[in-house]
């Protein structure tokens, strides 16, 4: 819908994203010729991609830094917009990738699996999937086991989960 008013943008995210030193953009970036973008994309690696991470927030600049430790091919699509969930756009991306017999999708976030964005993207995403006739019809997820809090309370159970979380992105990659 457009307006005659500006309306500030809200970013409900931890504050290490604003203090993070990947997370920056140039000032091209704000110029009047430029607008929100829904998601990012990234290719890392040489050739042909036939894994694809969907993730959204902090978890991207984990996952690079992970991916240029192994140096991978794999296709990383940032979800900025979690809602309305941009699904067109994550279609095109998927429609580009030509194994869809070995192609593997996957989403990885820190959270618990029954928290954050995984379970509504997964509505999403396994349709495209269907639609687009890959072979395996089913997002994958790499979070932290289900859990009803947000924190485990310990900074030892944390560690242990984490350490886990990133040995099974390493093992996907």
């Amino acid at each position: 819908m457009l307006r005659n008013y500006r309306k500030p943008l809200v970013i409900a995210a931890p504050k290490i994203g604003l203090k993070h030193p990947m997370a920056v953009s140039s000032l091209d970036d704000f110029s009047h010729h430029t607008s929100f973008q829904p998601i990012l994309v990234d290719n890392f690696g040489e050739g042909k991609s036939k894994k694809v991470i969907l993730c959204s927030g902090k978890v991207y600049y984990d996952l690079k830094q992970a991916i240029k430790e192994g140096d991978p091919a794999v296709t990383v699509i940032r979800v900025e917009e979690l809602a309305p969930f941009p699904s067109n756009l994550i279609q095109d991306q998927l429609d580009k990738i030509e194994d869809k017999v070995n192609a593997e999708v996957m989403w990885v976030q820190e959270e618990s699996i029954n928290q954050a964005g995984f379970q509504f993207a997964k509505l999403h995403v396994d349709r495209m999937l269907e639609n687009l006739d890959f072979e395996n019809q089913e997002m994958q997820v790499i979070g932290r086991e289900s859990q009803h809090a947000f924190v485990t309370g310990a900074g030892t159970d944390y560690k242990a989960q984490n350490q886990n979380l990133w040995s099974k992105v390493k093992k996907f990659l």
